[in-house]
């Protein structure tokens, strides 16, 4: 899979620099979790970025250093193509996002800014995040970002490494970031753009599996069943999705916290808590492996190195740089308007980078 997938990106990747002269969910409706964890006018030029290629055969973590294993780049226009058209069942507003996936290191630079972390991540979005990243870099970083609309959002998403039994990265097929209303009686007027330099993180809560928003499941295509687990299944006969939901209250004041979640809260019912009433767009991300087959032996990153069950420990986390401008057309447009703009798209099916 990874010799297809280097020679799909390679091929796409010359065709882009020939072309510019240069280089370069559970379905989707989920209810809520109780977790832990202007239209001004603006400049649609999207920057290219440099691809490079996922090894065949990934080396053993270091212990002293991250990993890194920088792919991609640029976005694929085969995915692009493929999901375009894609409207999913969204039964309010909603605007999605196709990812790649561009390094893997074992560093998380809301939890552990500036150092190691006890396990790997792999980072999509932003080209150039690392344990040194904050808001000032990700939105300075030249380089672009891996999601489809380019450098309108230079924002990082990451979450744990899915591995093999011998211990290798299985890198996702497709990534998906939707940016929602919400399905549970959220008042859409209501909603507010995301805060520039938001970090937050989200995970299942250890009390209890409710198969809302964080879960495995698996299916017949990308978007995975209505089999909600909360521990990696026992096998993939075709398709295997990991879906994390994040929380969408906001204390309205810190961008962050100690833990990454202390200043976010999950709805209920719809409903904000008073500690944190104003309602943001529901971030939900999903990673998609095309596994065909058994799952014995695998296991998250975070679950190796906390003895934890296979999957047990899946998590995601999202550091903001969207462009200010499009976020608040995404929200104005598509979200307060209840419209499903589909797959990065804006307002009336208008694409977000016409230059795809």
């Amino acid at each position: 899979m990874y010799q297809k997938r280097n020679t799909l990106i390679m091929v796409f990747s010359a065709v882009a620099l020939i072309a510019c002269g240069g280089g370069g969910s559970k379905s989707e409706e989920q209810t809520q979790q109780t977790g832990d964890d202007s239209g001004s006018s603006v400049s649609t030029t999207t920057p290219t970025t440099p691809a490079t290629t996922i090894p065949d055969t990934p080396t053993t973590p270091a212990t002293s250093e991250p990993r890194v294993i920088e792919n991609l780049g640029a976005v694929s226009n085969e995915i692009l193509d493929e999901y375009n058209g894609y409207q999913g069942s969204a039964a309010a507003g909603e605007s999605r996002f196709v990812c790649h996936p561009v390094r893997i290191e074992t560093v998380d630079p809301i939890l552990n800014p500036g150092a190691i972390s006890n396990h790997e991540h792999i980072f999509w979005g932003n080209a150039a995040t690392n344990r040194n990243s904050t808001y000032d870099s990700l939105i300075n970083e030249p380089a672009g970002a891996s999601c489809s609309g380019g450098a309108i959002n230079k924002s990082a998403y990451w979450m744990p490494t899915l591995l093999d039994p011998e211990g290798n990265p299985v890198i996702p097929d497709v990534i998906f970031n939707y940016y929602k209303t919400g399905y549970q009686g959220q008042d859409a007027s209501a909603i507010i753009s995301m805060p520039a330099g938001l970090q937050m993180i989200s995970s299942q809560n250890p009390n209890y599996f409710d198969g809302a928003f964080t879960n495995w499941s698996t299916g017949p295509d990308f978007q995975g069943g209505d089999n909600e687990q909360r521990y990696l299944p026992d096998e993939a006969p075709q398709w295997l999705r990991a879906t994390v939901g994040f929380p969408q209250c906001w204390n309205g004041v810190e961008l962050t916290s100690a833990n990454g979640k202390d200043h976010v809260a999950h709805h209920n019912g719809g409903q904000c808590p008073s500690t944190h009433p104003v309602l943001l767009p529901e971030l939900t991300i999903s990673a998609s492996w095309e596994i065909g087959g058994s799952l014995e032996g695998y296991q998250l990153s975070s679950d190796a190195a906390n003895g934890a069950q296979p999957g047990e420990l899946l998590h995601a986390d999202f550091m903001d740089a969207w462009d200010p401008a499009w976020m608040d057309l995404i929200v104005t447009r598509c979200l307060n308007a209840e419209i499903d703009c589909g797959t990065r798209q804006i307002g009336q099916f208008g694409l977000i980078d016409p230059s795809f």
